[in-house]
């Protein structure tokens, strides 16, 4: 056992190392924050680690603080068998944190049901240098669903920090209302068309490796898009199909929702932003990507399941600081490894939050990607 706590130690030196290599001068005085997994105990912890891991990764991303790898804490959580409570005391997360990780900050919480598909997230965060009598954070947020949790961390995160992030602010009290009665923007639902369902592209497009189909829904009344993949594609290419492009407003907050039933290929919904740009190839101009929202459905195999997420196009500013403002969008529909059969229906998209008065850029030049590029 002794052996094993001496390779933990050295494991945790070499990922603090690595941090402040990878984040730069500038984080190397940072404090280091450890975020333990959230409680959920509605669903047996899934939704608290989520929770956890949206914490940990905007925590990384935006520099807040300097960080402890994951398989760190995890190898000491085992070692010492120590498993985070809401209603522990202070000194308790604390003394796991600092001792065990040698970190300066922990963070720890819950997430429960509150009312309908709301959900409320508590945190509180200790801080070495105030004692365990004096949290240095406390708080709660309403989000209206699992979907927008990460508007929820964001403001957590704002209130920690006193960082101000415009880009994702709670969303309306008839931003639901929006969501049920609102209008479908995909102007086609696949069950209208001729050679293609309407509001959909045609097919034969390099892109659907002529393994794209619309075809009557085996399950039910009405047609469905279905992806019949060999292997030779999955393994390489995979299969995708578009949406006709439809208008947009930067700063908006709309929601997407798919039902898929996948037999065994890995799936993903790309809601993709456009801008009309003028390159050298095509000086009239023409409507290039300059943002993007993926979703990852996971779901039973062989079982239809329903899947959303909230999408926030922005006005982009690049390294070159070029400011980009998509102004279009399109749905994609895209499945690969491994082979097999992907069925597609019920795709929605609607507004249910309009763009504030002043859409400020989001700056991209420190990544070069837009934040919806990775997974959540």
């Amino acid at each position: 056992m002794q052996a094993l706590r001496i390779a933990l130690v050295v494991l945790l030196a070499l990922g603090a190392a690595a941090a402040g290599e990878t984040q730069g001068g500038d984080m190397a005085d940072a404090p280091v924050l450890v975020v333990l997994d959230f409680e959920s105990g509605f669903d047996g912890g899934k939704t608290g680690k989520f929770v956890a891991a949206n914490f940990r990764a905007k925590i990384t991303r935006y520099q807040l603080y300097q960080t402890i790898e994951d398989v760190d804490r995890e190898n000491f959580e085992n070692y010492e068998g120590f498993k985070a409570r809401y209603d522990m005391a202070a000194k308790d997360a604390l003394a796991f944190a600092v001792d065990k990780l040698k970190a300066d900050l922990v963070m720890w919480g819950k997430v429960e049901p509150a009312g309908g598909e709301q959900l409320r997230i508590a945190t509180r965060v200790a801080e070495a240098k105030l004692g365990p009598q004096k949290l240095r954070y406390e708080g709660s947020v309403v989000v209206p669903s699992k979907y927008a949790i990460q508007v929820g961390v964001f403001k957590q995160l704002g209130e920690l920090t006193g960082r101000k992030d415009p880009r994702y602010k709670p969303l309306p009290p008839d931003a639901e209302k929006r969501w049920r009665e609102g209008p479908h923007m995909v102007r086609g639902d696949f069950e209208k068309g001729t050679a293609h369902p309407n509001g959909w592209e045609p097919f034969g497009v390099d892109w659907q490796m002529g393994q794209a189909h619309w075809e009557k829904n085996p399950d039910g009344a009405g047609k469905c898009i279905v992806a019949r993949m060999s292997k030779g594609v999955a393994g390489m290419e995979g299969v995708a199909y578009y949406s006709e492009f439809f208008d947009i407003e930067p700063g908006a907050t709309y929601r997407v929702q798919v039902r898929v039933k996948s037999m065994a290929p890995t799936c993903k919904v790309f809601v993709k932003y456009y801008a009309w740009l003028h390159t050298p190839s095509e000086p009239k101009g023409q409507w290039r990507e300059v943002g993007r929202s993926p979703m990852n459905p996971k779901g039973q195999r062989g079982q239809w399941g329903v899947h959303q997420r909230d999408c926030h196009p922005r006005v982009y500013l690049t390294r070159a600081k070029r400011t980009y403002t998509p102004k279009k969008c399109r749905i994609g529909l895209y499945c690969y490894w491994p082979a097999g059969v992907v069925y597609w229906d019920d795709v929605v998209f609607k507004k249910i939050a309009d763009a504030p008065a002043d859409v400020q850029p989001y700056d991209v030049g420190a990544t070069g990607r837009q934040p919806e590029e990775r997974k959540e």
